[in-house]
């Protein structure tokens, strides 16, 4: 990497904060650098590097990166849970969890669930994990323990651990995406470790177990006056470790700094590297392992692999601690869709009730144990002026139970709050989910509008409304049903129709007697494979108008949906046969019609096609499917410094100014032949097109795409590409989204504590012209208190402000808060805004996993086994946190657990174990209430004196095998 002249000046301002801010005791200062100057910070030193340097490296690139290391964990422990969940089931499920490594998400679901499970959602919480992984190396640059530089492994630890119990915490609490981000952060710090500091070099083969639990202090450490290095003025250096260091097998890490103006203890090894200051001075040169041109890159790969090793370790202490139902969810595992209702209870819903209760029973009945089966339920009802709360649950008992506690009663004036409701689904339902709206009324909470729209633009979720009445509606019962319906295109109602065509939805207008038939769409749409191929709006200026979209092989349920004003249409297939509305089963398909909604359940033929339609009304058609195939996409930004990459942006990207995206096209489990040969924006109606250059990547299936421009206006994101190499397939957004000459950026990382009050800091940045903007903070729980109502900002500038919020004491720890900081001009003409989801923690001093203590073994076992059983009674204390779960983890056994008061000493949980002497092994676990897991094992297998394996197996072997083979034990053999 080198340095312009000019790059090099910005630089040094940089860097003089950084050490600064690095440097000073003052806590208040460093997090003011980190919240108030990352926009700064990151511009300069992307300036500073020339094109020679590779600002893709910690996304994309050869050999160990933040991401590979991040996905082969998750792919192994993955492959092990499917594995144990497998053998439960009495599936055969033969990939091995390191071979799972170096596939792709979508080969290891398919080898467990088949080739007809989409690896979407699966494939969108890994990249959750990877992003906040990342972008610690923008927010936490200036942090020594986020990386374990400069020897501050305690510091580093304490992050490693509070951060894993709040990760567990969280998941417990069914934050997934919460734990998700947090998850990320402290994988980054953990993989940090094994490139930083010199336990390769010490010739260790497996993780340092100590960073992920605290209950023993870290030993042999460096002393603060230790000298651990020599000078090293080549690039490589191979021996510049003290032998004294290697020979006691102390522990150290690289001292690093941006600033120019650093100094190190004497002595100290250095980091390394081109952006690292301390080691210019001696001793010279640097340990890190960052990649294989790094100071110590020759061990690149060791690091690499223990990294590996150590998240896989990190990530089993999660498991252990949740239990596999919550893991698989936690990872989008189980099935990822949800079946999330926002109900109207005002008087005149008492239809509604039934009928959104009948389609809910019909979709858990239809698709219980199937690979469709919902794994999350949300009910949110609203009234007025209550709203919630929610129940969000695994259970479809439950939400039976609760969907047929609903009673429709009050409601007062017409209007009723139902965006209040609307918002909190938001936040419950899993991302890329479908909501689904019922009501008879316009929303009496307007203003909420710009926060939906936010919360259903960072989510990517679909929302569909089912609107059965008009503003005369409920207490005007002498009126016809028809009249009251046909009054719902009213001015009041056109806020669902503009939500509905911004999400993806659809506004469905009908009467109370035909919601039941309206609603099939909810169960046309609850699949965990639904993919859209194409959707658009009419243009107005035109009434007849032509729609063309490709079918690939891989589609099944091809259905095309029109709502709105459309009276009539034509549909073409790509053989030629055609067919029109008028005909209700015809060669082609089903046509149903039922208030606005036409829908065309499509019989399966790959080609083109064409659908045209006459209307001078207003609509909007979308055609979607179930396929594997399917694709991820994010605007991202690049950020220089040490470790160069790309994340996530905040809100919506700039308009007018160029852009980048990465785009994941899923379905790899199916096929590898997939490629990619356009990824477009296209607006409403077709009015915008802009093309983007398209770069694959080194993770298969993984796309940067560049766009000389983001248009104006509300676009979709359009990926084409190729199956098998010749046949075309398409897939587009569901959700719209809309650029933006507004910056709303909140830079903070931190969990709230219970009893606490908060002041928070954020800025809003100009894009071009500038003007004073309206300021909105809110969130799900009403915490905030106030906040900064309006700013102003010169063009092409900066205005900051503050938001205040209050954390009760009785709030649990798990719990999230979702907070939406939204900035719009004072014409309404421009808007954009930052998602926070805040973690609430509870500060923890338990960090002692629970005892076991195994008290008496009975076994008389002879081998190779036949009939005999063993058994084992062991004792499990934890003088702090109570054992909430005790399970064994390897052994078929029976388990039997009894509580007993321990006096002093606390509870003691008392365990009895028994099993056939075929299975002579077990692991007994146990997990308080803090999510410290203790392990208790034992085994009575006899070591055998010779390894060498017999010519024939022995009669007594024989029959044995026969045995557990009857019993449907483990083979002796």
């Amino acid at each position: 990497v080198s340095l312009e002249p000019w790059g090099l000046l910005s630089c040094c301002l940089v860097v003089w904060m950084s050490h600064t801010a690095r440097h000073s005791r003052s806590t208040r200062w460093n997090l003011g650098i980190a919240m108030v100057t990352p926009s700064l910070i990151m511009v300069v030193l992307l300036a500073a590097v020339t094109p020679d340097a590779s600002a893709f490296s910690n996304l994309f690139s050869d050999g160990f990166t933040h991401p590979k290391i991040t996905q082969q964990a998750i792919l192994h422990k993955t492959a092990e849970v499917l594995s144990s969940l497998a053998q439960n089931q009495g599936k055969v499920f033969s990939l091995a969890p390191k071979d799972a490594e170096n596939l792709t998400p979508g080969e290891v679901l398919c080898e467990f669930y088949g080739e007809k499970v989409s690896a979407s959602a699966y494939e969108r919480a890994i990249l959750t994990i990877v992003f906040s992984n990342v972008a610690v190396d923008t927010w936490g640059i200036f942090s020594s323990q986020r990386h374990f530089d400069d020897e501050t492994f305690s510091q580093g630890r304490a992050l490693i651990v509070n951060g894993a119990l709040s990760v567990k915490n969280k998941i417990k609490a069914e934050n997934m995406i919460s734990a998700q981000l947090t998850l990320g952060t402290i994988l980054h710090t953990l993989q940090d470790f094994y490139s930083h500091s010199n336990w390769v070099e010490l010739g260790y083969k497996s993780p340092n177990h100590f960073l992920i639990q605290q209950s023993e202090p870290l030993s042999n450490l460096a002393g603060e006056k230790d000298a651990t290095c020599n000078d090293c003025d080549t690039g490589t250096c191979m021996d510049n470790i003290l032998q004294d260091i290697l020979t006691q097998r102390k522990v150290t890490s690289g001292y690093f700094s941006l600033s120019p103006f650093s100094t190190k203890p004497r002595g100290k090894c250095s980091h390394g590297g081109t952006f690292d200051f301390t080691s210019r001075s001696s001793p010279k040169g640097g340990i890190n392992k960052d990649s294989e041109t790094s100071n110590h890159g020759h061990l690149h790969k060791d690091a690499g692999d223990l990294a590996v090793a150590a998240s896989v370790e990190l990530l089993e202490d999660i498991r252990n601690a949740v239990g596999d139902d919550l893991f698989l969810r936690f990872l989008n595992l189980q099935s990822p869709s949800a079946l999330s209702f926002v109900i109207d209870t005002t008087g005149s819903m008492s239809n509604d009730i039934e009928g959104a209760k009948n389609r809910a029973f019909s979709i858990i009945d239809s698709k219980r144990g199937t690979p469709d089966e919902p794994s999350t339920y949300i009910l949110v009802p609203f009234n007025d002026p209550d709203f919630g709360p929610v129940l969000k649950t695994s259970d479809p008992e439950m939400f039976k139970q609760k969907i047929s506690a609903l009673t429709a009663s009050g409601g007062g004036d017409i209007p009723e709050m139902c965006l209040s409701g609307l918002q909190l689904a938001l936040i419950s339902t899993p991302p890329s989910s479908n909501i689904y709206v019922f009501t008879d009324a316009p929303p009496k909470d307007s203003y909420l509008r710009s926060t939906v729209l936010a919360l259903m633009e960072s989510t990517k979720s679909s929302v569909s409304f089912l609107l059965t009445g008009g503003l005369s509606r409920r207490r005007r019962g002498l009126q016809d049903q028809a009249q009251r319906s046909a009054r719902m295109s009213a001015s009041e109602l056109t806020i669902y129709e503009d939500l509905a065509l911004s999400s993806g939805g659809h506004a469905i207008r009908t009467t109370k007697s035909l919601l039941v038939n309206a609603s099939v769409i909810i169960e046309d749409s609850s699949t965990s494979a639904l993919v859209t191929v194409f959707q658009d709006r009419s243009d107005p200026a035109r009434t007849q108008q032509s729609f063309n979209f490709p079918v690939d092989s891989s589609l099944r349920n091809l259905t095309i949906y029109v709502s709105g004003g459309a009276t009539a249409f034509h549909i073409i297939s790509p053989h030629g046969t055609t067919q029109d509305s008028s005909v209700a089963q015809g060669l082609l398909g089903r046509v149903e019609h039922i208030g606005n909604l036409w829908a065309v359940y499509l019989e399966q033929e790959p080609g083109q096609w064409e659908f045209n339609i006459s209307s001078t009304q207003s609509y909007t058609i979308k055609v979607t499917g179930q396929s594997v195939i399917s694709f991820l996409y994010d605007f991202v930004t690049p950020f220089g410094g040490a470790h160069p990459g790309y994340t996530t942006i905040e809100g919506r990207p700039l308009a007018g100014n160029n852009g980048t995206m990465l785009v994941t096209v899923t379905g790899m489990g199916a096929s590898r032949s997939l490629s990619v040969m356009g990824v477009t924006l296209r607006g409403l109606s077709g009015t915008t097109v802009t093309n983007g250059s398209v770069t694959p990547m080194g993770e298969l299936g993984q796309y940067l795409v560049f766009l000389s421009e983001v248009p104006g206006g509300q676009f979709s994101v359009l990926v084409k590409g190729l199956l098998n190499g010749s046949q075309v397939y398409q897939r587009q957004s569901s959700t719209m989204l809309t650029a933006s000459d507004i910056v709303v950026r909140t830079d903070l990382n931190i969990s709230l504590e219970p009893g606490k009050d908060y002041i928070i800091p954020f800025s809003m940045e100009t894009n071009g012209t500038g003007g004073t903007f309206s300021i909105s903070v809110r969130d799900d729980k009403r915490f905030v208190i106030n906040f900064t109502e309006s700013v102003t900002a010169g063009s092409n500038g900066t205005a900051r402000g503050t938001f205040a919020l209050s954390v009760p004491a009785t709030v649990a720890s798990g719990t999230d808060l979702t907070i939406t900081v939204e900035a719009q001009s004072t014409s309404n003409s421009d808007f954009n805004y930052a998602v926070l989801r805040l973690a609430i923690d509870k500060k923890v001093d338990d960090f002692v996993p629970p005892a076991c203590q195994v008290t008496h073994v009975s076994e008389n076992c002879s081998f190779p086994c036949g009939l005999e059983e063993w058994s084992l009674q062991a004792e499990i204390r934890d003088n702090r946190s109570a054992v909430v779960r005790v399970f064994t983890h390897l052994g078929n056994g029976t388990l039997n657990t009894t509580q007993e008061s321990g006096g002093a000493s606390g509870n003691v949980t008392l365990v009895s174990y028994s099993a056939s002497c075929c299975a002579p092994e077990v692991e007994i676990l146990a997990v308080d209430s803090v999510g410290n897991v203790g392990v208790c094992s034992h085994s009575i297998r006899s070591v055998p004196s010779s390894t060498s394996a017999p010519s024939a197996a022995p009669l007594c072997s024989i029959v044995s095998l026969l045995l557990c083979c009857l019993l449907g034990l483990p083979s002796p053999l």
